[in-house]
């Protein structure tokens, strides 16, 4: 039995503080082999997730906030902006959004960005967990580590504070 609390949430979140990625997951589920993959994702501000898509697996994505605030970002297929859905905890947030989560369905081209630092999601997958064909990586985005990352977030950020 996993207990989620505080103190097993503040300490994610420390690491993801200190963590390159800026983000630090915390497997629920025991397997990857399981049939529902449960994890939470401590996010801070300026953690790049490279936009991606789940449509090799066709499996849809819940997260849910925890704690903190998230936008959620769609792209078209050419890389352009479509949709920016806020959603957080009441508690943490100091945003006028009234969502709790999102289901993001197969195929669409989305990245997530927290809004406020410490915030933590609730992630779940239809399992099983295949590395090779969970996330198709789009093209037409900067790649970890690209000089173009910066600029690429700032757009990502504009986009949510106005939609």
């Amino acid at each position: 039995m996993y207990i989620l609390d505080d103190k097993m949430i503040d300490g994610l979140c420390h690491q993801a503080d200190f963590s390159s990625r800026r983000r630090q997951h915390f497997n629920i589920h025991s397997s990857y082999q399981e049939s529902c993959q449960r994890l939470l994702n401590a996010i801070q501000p300026n953690s790049y997730i490279p936009p991606h898509r789940h449509s090799v697996a066709d499996k849809q994505e819940l997260l849910v906030a925890i704690r903190g605030v998230f936008s959620l970002i769609t792209f078209d297929d050419d890389g352009g902006l479509v949709q920016s859905v806020c959603f957080g905890t009441e508690k943490y947030s100091e945003y006028l959004c009234t969502n709790v989560g999102v289901e993001i369905p197969s195929g669409t081209w989305h990245t997530v960005i927290a809004m406020q630092a410490n915030s933590v999601l609730l992630e779940i997958k239809e399992g099983p967990f295949d590395a090779n064909v969970s996330k198709e990586f789009a093209l037409w985005a900067p790649q970890v580590g690209s000089s173009r990352v910066d600029s690429f977030m700032a757009k990502c950020y504009k986009f949510a504070e106005v939609n």
